[in-house]
């Protein structure tokens, strides 16, 4: 643990160099601060990464903290070795540039304050860790010759005790039963480390690295006719959890009870009810949606001043948890296209022109009859990932629509029709110059025509 005094930014970024990880693992972060000589609640975001390193750094979110009264914003997260946090403050650009000659007694601005930064880390609930224990057992350690500050796994029994290690290994790993063939050629390795002189846990790494090596792990690999309850389990588990199956899917594969319907949906509940099941949302909506490609444009400062990191994070997570709240709450698929409501914070409320709503925290905000929000198309993530960064596109939206909505992809270009070149004389805005590419329309495949004819409502 480690505590750090009170303190108030010069600039607008906090970097803890009194801290970095020593060893790899999960850590526990309490940060305290308020909004300094302001009325309204001041934003800021964590990154993390190397300590020399800035450009390497990774978000870990936004928070912001309400004026004048001290609050403690938690988090968790995942960290390597020689890792530390930075806090940048947001939306500060009153700042003037002379502040330190001015001097931060004199500074009349708003500002950030951190008074103190709690870190309790690795997290770990018992020793030896359960990632040891799962691969050991209960296996005694002693200390290693010639590093006594370590210790490594002994046997007295080591090929039958690393027999058993690989094959419970390798069932996980290959989430199915292995043969005795498959166990015995990696047990070879083990054997032969072991004849090279190798302690034991030296040894059986070498084992698991080269289970970790095998097809077996790193593909898929599915007989061809009806999947078997091994491949329900894995399937299912990649699909929502982006991962492996756990050991309950694999005792039903065991049980040859997920084909059992009930049962499988049963399943198919709990991945879905697990906090894992977030890759399925990030995945899904990245890829049904598009927002993957959220980075690959970027929009003109110039013409859109109120764009920034705040915004583009805010507006991904606002897809990915209306996503959420369908799937969780079993409403209906309409909802993609209409909503009578919308997953909005403070940001998103603003950039939308929807009052009543602050802070940083997402919540369920129901919508007037009349309002232009509400569904995936008018969501601020897809309408950025629809664009070219300058100029609104209703072609490339209208595609959009086509494929990822419609299910009706727009067909190939035919070769053989030249490119339109219509009348556009007089016309001003696009949505004019698209009604002359559509008054062109004799001239174009019959689906392009339909397409053009019903796009005009869906873009507008």
């Amino acid at each position: 643990m480690a505590i750090f005094s009170s303190w108030v930014s010069a600039n607008i970024q906090v970097t803890l160099w009194q801290f970095q990880s020593r060893v790899r693992g999960r850590y526990r972060f309490r940060i305290s601060g308020y909004g300094f000589q302001t009325e309204k609640p001041v934003v800021f975001h964590v990154k993390v990464g190397p300590m020399n390193a800035a450009a390497q750094q990774d978000l870990v979110g936004y928070c912001d903290v309400v004026a004048n009264v001290p609050e403690v914003v938690e988090f968790e997260l995942s960290m390597e070795p020689a890792h530390t946090i930075r806090i940048i403050a947001d939306e500060l650009s009153a700042i003037p540039p002379d502040l330190e000659k001015v001097g931060a007694e004199n500074y009349k601005g708003p500002g950030l304050v951190i008074q103190w930064v709690d870190i309790q880390g690795p997290l770990l609930s018992d020793w030896p860790p359960s990632s040891h224990t799962r691969l050991f057992g209960s296996l005694p350690q002693q200390r290693l010759p010639g590093n006594p500050a370590r210790f490594h796994v002994v046997s007295s029994q080591p090929l039958a005790d690393a027999a058993d290690i690989l094959r419970r290994f390798m069932t996980r790993a290959f989430r199915r039963p292995v043969t005795d063939a498959e166990a015995e050629q990696c047990l070879e390795r083990v054997r032969d480390e072991l004849s090279a002189g190798s302690e034991f846990e030296a040894a059986v790494r070498a084992g698991l690295r080269s289970v970790l090596m095998s097809p077996q792990f790193l593909f898929l690999q599915e007989q061809p006719g009806k999947l078997d309850d091994y491949a329900l389990a894995a399937r299912l588990a990649y699909f929502l959890w982006s991962s492996m199956p756990d050991d309950q899917l694999l005792e039903l594969a065991d049980q040859q009870k997920l084909h059992n319907p009930e049962i499988l949906r049963q399943q198919t509940e709990r991945l879905l009810n697990d906090p894992t099941s977030r890759a399925f949302t990030e995945n899904f909506t990245g890829q049904w949606l598009g927002l993957r490609a959220i980075d690959a444009t970027m929009p003109d400062p110039m013409l859109y001043p109120e764009y920034d990191d705040i915004l583009k994070t805010s507006s991904v997570l606002e897809t990915q948890l209306f996503f959420d709240t369908v799937l969780r709450e079993s409403l209906s698929v309409t909802n993609f296209v209409k909503s009578d409501f919308a997953m909005l914070n403070g940001r998103l409320a603003q950039h939308y022109g929807i009052e009543d709503v602050q802070g940083m925290d997402f919540r369920k905000i129901p919508l007037p009859a009349d309002s232009q929000r509400g569904g995936v198309l008018t969501m601020a993530s897809v309408l950025k990932v629809t664009a070219n960064g300058t100029t609104t596109s209703p072609i490339l939206r209208g595609a959009w629509v086509l494929d990822r909505i419609l299910g009706t992809p727009p067909p190939r270009p035919n070769v053989a029709v030249e490119a339109i070149e219509p009348d556009i004389r007089g016309a001003t805005t696009i949505r004019q110059q698209l009604a002359r590419h559509r008054d062109t329309a004799a001239r174009l495949p019959v689906p392009v025509v339909i397409a053009r004819s019903i796009l005009p409502g869906l873009l507008w």
